[in-house]
């Protein structure tokens, strides 16, 4: 702690990576500041430090002598980041192909949200699912997504719905819709910014999807929020047909 306030006064920009953030609260050097954490740990430190205000819905926040980032493989974005900052995109995009990674994120990128498919033994599936999770703020065509993996629409489909009884249509829209709910309890957005987030249209559009996915609207999700502590979400399951996917 001693270490870490010291290089805070002499203006040397620190990095808090993962639960590294943590240690740059307890040094006291996070007050009034957004720190940004993996949605694994956003739970843990808000009980422990219920007056830092965390941010889960981002790769990593860059407040210049002071940097958080969420860890795991945004690591390699911040790098890249801060190797485009003081060496020049070249550098960055060499870093990256080294690491076999075709191109960085921005800190603004949504961080991959929680759900676990530990289960889905089809690997076509499980790598659909990996490109929509890193695209839950877009409405990605099916043809798209297709493409992307290396087959045709139709197989797609065909396989979604021999794994998981749904076409990936569906599937698509319900994760953009669980990450919506999930945006609720855990950020401060408002109804508006969580549609624009999970790549809806309009807040119109977001509100009906919505509601008829989960029976209520963003807005009463959000209410029964702060009424109850215990409304959370599950982090490690998503529900389709009432039948939870671990």
């Amino acid at each position: 702690m001693a270490y870490l306030r010291r290089a805070a006064s002499e203006k040397v920009p620190l990095v808090g990576v993962c639960t590294g953030v943590f240690a740059l609260i307890q040094a006291g050097l996070m007050a009034g500041r957004r720190c940004c954490i993996s949605w694994y740990h956003h739970r843990d430190l808000t009980r422990r430090f219920p007056s830092i205000e965390p941010v889960a819905d981002r790769l990593f926040i860059d407040d210049g002598d002071v940097i958080t980032c969420a860890g795991g493989a945004s690591s390699a974005d911040l790098a890249a980041y801060l190797i485009e900052r003081h060496m020049g995109k070249a550098w960055a995009m060499k870093s990256l192909h080294i690491m076999l990674i075709d191109e960085a994120r921005p800190g603004s990128s949504a961080q991959p949200q929680p759900v676990v498919f530990g289960k889905i033994e089809d690997r076509l599936v499980r790598r659909a699912i990996a490109l929509l999770e890193q695209h839950l703020g877009e409405s990605m065509s099916m043809d798209r997504l297709a493409e992307r993996v290396g087959t045709s629409r139709r197989h797609l489909e065909r396989r979604f719905r021999d794994t998981l009884g749904v076409s990936p249509q569906k599937f698509a829209r319900e994760l953009r819709l669980r990450y919506g709910l999930w945006l609720l309890h855990y950020t401060g957005k408002s109804v508006t910014e969580i549609g624009e987030r999970c790549g809806f249209a309009d807040t119109a559009h977001f509100s009906r999807n919505f509601r008829a996915t989960f029976g209520m609207s963003p807005s009463d999700v959000r209410k029964r929020t702060g009424e109850t502590e215990g409304a959370t979400v599950d982090p490690h399951f998503l529900h389709i047909h009432g039948k939870a996917i671990p």
